[in-house]
């Protein structure tokens, strides 16, 4: 009996320990919810050290794929050399990979909210994503 107990307490530090170096392979930041409608873009990657500078290895669709992390308020945002960067702003995420400003869109209170994308980075140049009268959506820049 106690040598049941103790190959099992092995066993769950054993398991403990490689829990913990799986977790210090991973860089900071949230991984962004891909749109289901888009082409899964950047390199692909099986961990988060496959990735250039701060970019993450996050699901897209059925593979994962290197990309620009978010970052919660609490969260000290690493220096990235890339000028890709995730930024909060207000109350939940923007990323500042396009110049520019999100012109201000009259809200829309009827009906669902929908976002159309969650980041710069998924919107042409010159646009952004912003708020727009249903929710995210890739607008026009203003200077």
């Amino acid at each position: 009996m106690n040598m049941k107990v103790s190959i099992c307490l092995l066993l769950i530090l054993a398991i403990a320990a490689m829990i913990e170096a799986v977790r210090k392979e991973e860089k900071p930041g949230e991984c962004p919810r891909i749109l289901r409608n888009r082409k899964p873009v950047g390199k692909r990657c099986r961990k988060d050290k496959d990735c250039a500078n701060a970019d993450k290895c996050c699901f897209a669709g059925l593979r994962k794929v290197c990309t620009t992390p978010l970052f919660p308020a609490t969260t000290p945002q690493p220096k990235l050399t890339t000028t890709k960067q995730a930024y909060v702003t207000g109350s939940k995420y923007q990323s500042s990979y396009n110049k520019g400003k999100c012109p201000y869109v009259r809200p829309n209170t009827k009906g669902p909210r929908r976002d159309l994308c969650r980041r710069d980075s998924e919107c042409g140049r010159g646009r952004k994503c912003c708020m727009g009268s249903n929710g995210l959506e890739c607008l026009n820049a203003t200077f």
